[in-house]
């Protein structure tokens, strides 16, 4: 039994928008299918066994990666029309995703780590996709960061 529990939206709001220093919203919503291009945190355990994803949409992953440096809206806009994030804003997306391993730690519980931020196409390594499609628990959302564009991210774990 894992000690690692999926976030609520209000965590993850609170804890983007802390971050950014913009009010990010977070609403639940229906289970996804999410399709290449995309942004994916990658969370291991402190032993190495990949145990969860951020997945997220070029215009969630770049409006929160834009926000954390105060990028003009019109970058994301570049990335949605180019179908891909330059490299700037996905090393961005990587930081923001590196502070949300916390979403995931409880008090007294194993830790979980960020193992990188990578970016599809090209495809995703298979124990991603296996990951992606078996995962026990998923948090879909919608991502609304305040004067970006709203996007679709999914917490997998």
């Amino acid at each position: 039994m894992s000690d690692h529990v999926l976030p609520t939206p209000e965590e993850v709001a609170n804890t983007f928008t802390h971050l950014l220093g913009k009010k990010v919203a977070a609403k639940k919503i229906p289970s996804i299918d999410h399709k290449s291009p995309m942004a994916v945190g990658v969370y291991v355990t402190d032993g190495g066994v990949l145990r969860a994803l951020a997945v997220a949409d070029v215009a969630a992953a770049g409006s929160m990666g834009a926000a954390l440096v105060m990028l003009p809206k019109g970058v994301v806009e570049d990335a949605i029309d180019e179908k891909k994030m330059g490299e700037n804003l996905l090393e961005n997306y990587r930081e923001v995703v590196n502070i949300g391993a916390s979403l995931f730690n409880r008090s007294g519980g194993p830790r979980m780590i960020l193992k990188d931020a990578i970016q599809s196409p090209p495809d995703l390594p298979e124990e991603i996709q296996i990951l992606m499609t078996s995962a026990k628990s998923r948090l879909d959302l919608e991502i609304n960061v305040e004067g970006y564009r709203t996007g679709k991210m999914t917490f997998f774990l």
